[in-house]
């Protein structure tokens, strides 16, 4: 579970990068550093689909503006 979760984290870091804007890339990584930290362990399964949303809307985003 952390792993796949860990993956959302590289994938939203690798298309903010696609957008070529490191300061996007740096506020949504701490975004995700802290819906991490706002679910407890016990929560995981509710914390990776939102965490994948996000990375998801984020990698769209990267591809409409700059492809």
């Amino acid at each position: 579970m952390i792993q796949s979760c860990n993956s959302y984290i590289y994938i939203t870091f690798i298309s903010t990068m696609m957008a070529n804007n490191t300061f996007l890339c740096l506020v949504s990584i701490l975004k995700l550093k802290k819906l991490k930290q706002t679910f407890s362990l016990n929560s995981k399964t509710k914390m990776c689909p939102k965490t994948q949303i996000y990375a998801n809307k984020l990698f769209l985003l990267g591809k409409t503006m700059y492809f």
